[in-house]
């Protein structure tokens, strides 16, 4: 899910805290679901190259 990839990059972030809107269950669950597994250091890199 792309708002998982989203919120994960954040995360892991040392100085950024993600604010996120859980309106319903389902977005509270894909937001609980970026918690689940953590960006690869390629990932990580195309992110940073894209940004």
């Amino acid at each position: 899910m792309p708002i998982q990839v989203a919120l994960n990059w954040y995360i892991y972030i040392d100085v950024m805290i993600p604010i996120v809107k859980a309106s319903n269950l389902k977005h509270l669950e894909e937001n609980a679901g970026a918690m689940e597994w953590k960006l690869s250091k390629e990932d990580w890199e195309a992110i940073a190259k894209a940004r």
